[in-house]
């Protein structure tokens, strides 16, 4: 029988063993938790590099369609330009192989000129059809008229004033017919839409001009009678219908001198083209346009103008007084303070 020194030496190698299992299952367990933290937090990097990554190609994808989008602007402006200047270029070089007749190089051919049925408009004294010269969709204004020779000479200086005149808010002048049975003809650019149709379209909708679009389109109709004027140009009869929008938006004022047809009236000045252009910014700001002059009518026409700015501005164009109205130059500056 086994003496107790023997039993106890047993019981503690048995205790030994069983510490040291202890010990590895401790230290086995630390290594597993430990390559499970390292396993979490690789796990949780790898996660957040792969946000980092999907929101760096998410940026990447709209710059590429940010890019996608300004190159294709890009290109449209440029195809724009290039037709433009085609365009110009193709007009110049038929200016140039049509001066005969008055010897001018602003005359046209009949035969070049093909009109089409479809009207664009109509005046007091003439008609607009769509037409179709070197390639290019034009405007083509006919005169209800039959003048004398001395009429047929005014009319042929004033084309030759149309054709020294170029500013980018004025409608561009092409030539003129002056010889066949439809002369005499105006040729300009065709442009998108009048002032009136777009006032009266957006009324229609309720929807209306907001100030900056009316002080834009206002500040490009004053852009182009400044030029006018500076030149001893009175325009004589600016209007809603002859303020014309092109396809990017800009107003570009038509003008054909009122003596190409018949005598301007001697009190028309300078003055009275600013009464005017304030009676057009009024119709934009309203939405109808102003139907008399007198005080009473026009008081009321401005107390429909919504902008203090603006009304302001079309009191002092439609001053009773021609001589306390502003100059051209000046209402510019004015309206630089409403876009």
């Amino acid at each position: 029988m086994a003496s107790n020194a023997e039993t106890a030496a047993v019981f503690d190698g048995r205790m030994e063993l069983a510490l040291e299992r202890v010990k590895l299952m401790t230290r086995a367990a630390k290594d597993r938790a430990k390559m499970e933290g390292d396993m979490r937090r690789q796990a949780e990097k790898g996660i957040e590099e792969m946000v980092n990554l999907i929101e760096t190609e998410r940026e990447a994808c709209a710059d590429m369609e940010r890019l996608v989008q300004d190159g294709q602007s890009t290109h449209e402006r440029d195809k724009r330009a290039r037709e433009a200047l085609e365009t110009e270029m193709r007009m110049e070089e038929a200016r140039k192989n049509s001066a005969k007749g008055w010897g001018e190089a602003w005359e046209m051919e009949p035969e070049d000129l093909t009109l089409s049925e479809i009207a664009l408009g109509r005046g007091n004294t003439s008609q607009v059809m769509l037409g179709f010269w070197q390639h290019v969709d034009v405007a083509v204004r006919q005169f209800e008229w039959s003048g004398t020779l001395e009429q047929a000479d005014k009319f042929c200086g004033a084309m030759s004033l149309l054709a020294s005149l170029r500013h980018p808010n004025l409608c561009l002048f092409l030539g003129a017919i002056v010889d066949g049975t439809e002369a005499p003809m105006v040729v300009q650019e065709v442009l998108e839409q009048d002032m009136s149709s777009k006032v009266s379209q957006m009324t229609r909708t309720k929807q209306g001009l907001d100030a900056t679009t009316v002080a834009t389109y206002a500040l490009d109709m004053m852009l182009a009678v400044r030029y006018l004027h500076e030149k001893n140009i009175v325009h004589g009869a600016v209007t809603s219908r002859k303020l014309l929008l092109d396809r990017d938006g800009k107003a570009k004022l038509l003008y054909v001198p009122r003596d190409a047809i018949r005598d301007a009236p001697e009190y028309c000045g300078t003055a009275e083209d600013i009464f005017d252009c304030g009676a057009v910014i009024v119709e934009m700001c309203r939405g109808e346009p102003i139907t008399s002059s007198d005080n009473y009518h026009l008081k009321n026409a401005l107390g429909d103008v919504p902008w203090p700015r603006l009304r302001d501005i079309c009191a002092k164009c439609l001053s009773s007084v021609p001589e306390d109205r502003p100059s051209a130059r000046a209402t510019i500056e004015m309206l630089k303070l409403c876009t």
